[in-house]
């Protein structure tokens, strides 16, 4: 177990490539899977499949801060799952396959974070692998 005292700390530039890199490494696979229907020069999409992790390191790391208060979990899953609606007509035309776009993950992710650190109810991990 880590002491309280460990910090990951990344300084704002690396965070904020981390971020451009997560965009591109998602543009990128959407138009190669969407545009060409699947991979082009073998497994071409293989940078893509980065995106996600990124950003759900670059999100944790966000909310793990130490000013963060429950508003902002609040807030920040209402706009998850608000985009996620928003986008859920656009991937079911797209792709014809009626299931939840990644949003929902990470607002999924976002409301476990809140229950472990408020209320230290680590029950709440093995509860969600249920679900996903």
């Amino acid at each position: 177990m880590l002491s309280s005292s460990w910090r990951l700390s990344l300084s704002d530039g690396s965070l904020e490539g981390l971020k451009w890199l997560a965009l591109a490494s998602m543009v990128y696979d959407h138009v190669m899977r969407l545009l060409f229907m699947g991979p082009v020069l073998g497994d071409a999409t293989a940078f893509g499949r980065i995106a996600f992790p990124l950003f759900a390191f670059i999100f944790a790391y966000n909310l793990s801060r130490p000013n963060v208060d429950a508003r902002v979990y609040h807030r920040s899953v209402l706009r998850l799952v608000s985009f996620g609606l928003l986008a859920q007509p656009a991937m079911f035309y797209l792709i014809g396959v009626w299931q939840l776009n990644i949003l929902f993950a990470l607002a999924a992710f976002a409301g476990l974070l809140w229950i472990i650190r408020e209320r230290s109810e680590w029950y709440a991990i093995p509860v969600a692998f249920l679900f996903f």
